[in-house]
């Protein structure tokens, strides 16, 4: 792992070198986020970024892992990750809060329409409920009421989903409450109605998103650039998305 994370810096510094000489800023950015995050929230973003830095190349890869943060993940030496923090064993000066991970379950309009919106936890028995089947973190998820964890049990029926992608178009096709989503990757469809927020049911634990600089990498100059249009882009959609939360009384 030393000799891969040697290799890599030896490289990079390279890069530094040949991009001040040509006054140009290329080369890859290596970036562990969590599932369909790039898509979800960067993608339009990303748009403008590369036409204004066209030699900066973005890798992604899934980054699931709560903290501490390791950078060296499948074989790659990670420039920075997207995950819950902040990581007490990390340096302040390479970790930056994006925005609260509110969760919540949802479901369609027509969904509730044919099924009926749940009120009490005697009322799930009715109903169906889509969930993931990798989940790797413990979510904390919990009955408002009661305090139980045992949410499955619940239901008439559950339908798993490998992918977070497939989960929310499940539920947007009407076919049962999103187990708990969160509010930042369906803000745009709450806003619209094409969602629609169940609070009062079950909660999550409080997390936050953080975006973790591997600190051999800070000083180059192509991740700098990078690190500042995630931080100015992701404000943007945090902010968006808060203010839905409180004028649809979420928060």
């Amino acid at each position: 792992m030393r000799l891969a994370q040697n290799i890599i810096d030896a490289h990079d510094q390279l890069v530094i070198l040949g991009g001040t000489q040509n006054q140009t800023l290329q080369g890859p950015i290596r970036c562990g986020l969590p599932p369909s995050f790039f898509d979800r929230l960067l993608l339009r973003h990303y748009l403008d970024f590369n036409k204004k830095y066209p030699g900066i190349q973005i890798q992604t890869q899934d980054f699931r892992k709560p903290a501490p943060i390791e950078f060296y993940q499948k074989g790659n030496m990670l420039d920075l990750v997207i995950g819950y923090g902040p990581d007490p064993e990390m340096d302040r000066a390479f970790q930056y809060r994006l925005g609260e991970c509110l969760r919540m379950p949802v479901a369609s309009p027509a969904y509730l329409e044919k099924y009926g919106t749940p009120k009490k936890l005697s009322d799930l028995k009715n109903h169906i409920l889509l969930d993931r089947d990798n989940a790797l973190i413990y979510t904390g998820d919990y009955f408002v009421d009661t305090g139980e964890h045992d949410i499955v049990l619940r239901f008439a029926k559950k339908i798993s989903f490998s992918s977070p992608t497939s989960l929310k178009e499940a539920a947007l096709l009407g076919g049962g409450i999103h187990h708990g989503i969160p509010v930042i990757y369906c803000y745009k469809e709450l806003e619209r109605g094409e969602l629609v927020a169940l609070p009062g049911l079950w909660k999550f634990q409080p997390l936050d998103y953080y975006l973790f600089i591997r600190k051999e990498s800070a000083e180059l100059q192509r991740v700098q650039v990078f690190k500042q249009f995630l931080l100015d882009s992701l404000k943007e959609e945090f902010q968006l998305c808060g203010e839905l939360c409180e004028k649809l009384g979420l928060k």
